[in-house]
């Protein structure tokens, strides 16, 4: 299904100058009744380097390599869900109103010569999302660099720090 679907891609640099991401990221979004599907690709041309120090559930995975995808289900700035993965895919998620809230999203990583890869599915019903015909909600896709010097790049440029809902872009089931 991903070879079907479009993708998104154009991330640009945030908090170290303007312009595009050295290393580019690609995503596609997906669903069904039940769960909100990303395919998510990371250029890297230096895989060897990819930092994956954190090995524990709910641990400090945004200080390795990894992917974040912010979701704000009811549009409110106030209620996003924070979900991250490294490349060693080990994951956190927040509820914003909850550091303790837990998941029952599915996640996998592949890491080949040139890039590593991402799948994520997460169920509609933790977001809050009940009917999806043309459900409407803001989130982004941001990615956290390190194998050369620290980049942080994301989808919807938020300017200088990846928890800026008010900038997120928009998603219509």
């Amino acid at each position: 299904c991903w070879e079907k679907a479009e993708t998104a891609t154009g991330f640009t640099l945030i908090g170290s100058g303007d312009g595009p991401a050295k290393m580019q990221t690609f995503f596609s979004v997906l669903y069904d009744q039940k769960n909100l599907y990303f395919g998510i690709k990371c250029q890297e041309k230096q895989v060897n380097k990819l930092k994956k120090d954190c090995d524990k559930h709910d641990g400090a995975v945004y200080a390795d390599d990894c992917v974040e995808i912010f979701i704000d289900a009811n549009m409110d700035r106030q209620t996003n869900f924070h979900f991250m993965i490294n490349p060693a895919a080990v994951t956190s998620e927040w509820n914003f109103k909850n550091r303790d809230w837990n998941s029952s999203w599915q996640t996998g990583v592949k890491i080949n010569e040139k890039r590593w890869t991402i799948e994520i599915g997460i169920p509609l019903l933790e977001l809050g999302i009940k009917g999806i015909a043309g459900a409407l909600l803001r989130f982004n896709v941001c990615r956290a660099r390190r194998p050369e010097f620290l980049e942080y790049s994301c989808w919807s440029n938020t300017g200088g720090s990846f928890h800026a809902p008010g900038k997120f872009g928009w998603l219509i089931l």
